[in-house]
């Protein structure tokens, strides 16, 4: 939803917080890293975290299919062999 008016952020605010709201009983309890919200509060998701042999494993697809780490702007994995 896009609107330029600022008198109208309460109205759009509102329906999209109820849209939200209508559709959490078909949605599942993850996220997707691409959509971290990490000005948001509450505990950051993702990163080290992770259980070190899940992170290990992935590492080693990264070095594989992103030795140069291209793909690092959301919760990243450094390729093995790589620091972040």
């Amino acid at each position: 939803m896009r609107w330029d008016d600022p008198a109208d952020d309460e109205d759009h605010i509102a329906r999209t917080r109820k849209a939200i709201a209508d559709l959490a009983p078909w949605t599942g309890r993850g996220v997707y890293v691409n959509m971290l919200n990490f000005r948001r509060a509450g505990p950051r998701r993702g990163g080290p975290r992770r259980p070190g042999e899940v992170r290990r494993a992935g590492a080693t697809l990264k070095a594989r299919y992103d030795p140069a780490n291209l793909f690092r702007m959301n919760a990243n994995i450094a390729p093995a062999g790589r620091r972040v």
